[in-house]
């Protein structure tokens, strides 16, 4: 089997176990489904405050619960980067919620945990997206996806829960243009974490 489709099969079976874990959803779906019915809408065009009737379930969990939780944990430690999102995928298992930074960073340790490398938990720039990346060769150009090498892999379980296709999850970074332009409109790329 070639290490392109190793990645693709490591990507799937980290974007499905999120999708299990993580059983209330993406809180910001509906933002992209239904603007009009969102939290995360109407806060941009109204105000906090005048919006805390349109908050679901999944909202309450994410914004009110979820993030202060892990928010708190982390300003108070001296961990590393590492232990900082194992601590972060830790609270998202117990509260089941999340968003795509959630999504991503517990891929990205359940990947981790598989002794899958080299694996980078990225984000984008002029947007509010993360993914994880696959075997990116260290030495390409960030912001070039087809210099990432034949190998590298998106794994975005974000995009393959909110698209319902495991497509929009895991594919090949040459692709990876095309797939995210798609799903939302960016400037750049930037690493937030690589793991060799």
């Amino acid at each position: 089997m070639s290490q392109l489709k190793i990645n693709l099969m490591h990507s799937t079976n980290a974007c499905n176990y999120v999708l299990k874990t993580i059983s209330k959803g993406g809180a910001n779906w509906d933002q992209y489904q239904n603007p009009s019915s969102s939290w995360e809408t109407c806060i941009k065009t109204y105000g906090e405050a005048a919006c805390t009737a349109k908050k679901d379930s999944v909202d309450i969990c994410v914004y009110e619960k979820l993030r202060p939780s892990y928010r708190k944990a982390l300003k108070k430690s001296s961990k590393s980067k590492l232990e900082k999102i194992r601590l972060m995928a830790d609270e998202i298992i117990k509260m089941k919620c999340g968003n795509c930074g959630e999504f991503s960073s517990l891929a990205f340790m359940y990947l981790y945990d598989k002794n899958v490398r080299p694996i980078e938990w990225m984000a984008l720039i002029g947007a509010d997206h993360a993914f994880v990346v696959i075997g990116r060769n260290k030495k390409s150009n960030i912001n070039n996806a087809l210099s990432w090498g034949a190998n590298a892999v998106i794994c975005d379980p974000w995009g393959q829960g909110f698209r319902k296709n495991k497509k929009t999850g895991t594919y090949p970074a040459s692709n990876f243009d095309v797939n995210m332009a798609d799903l939302v409109s960016f400037s750049g790329v930037k690493s937030l974490y690589r793991e060799e």
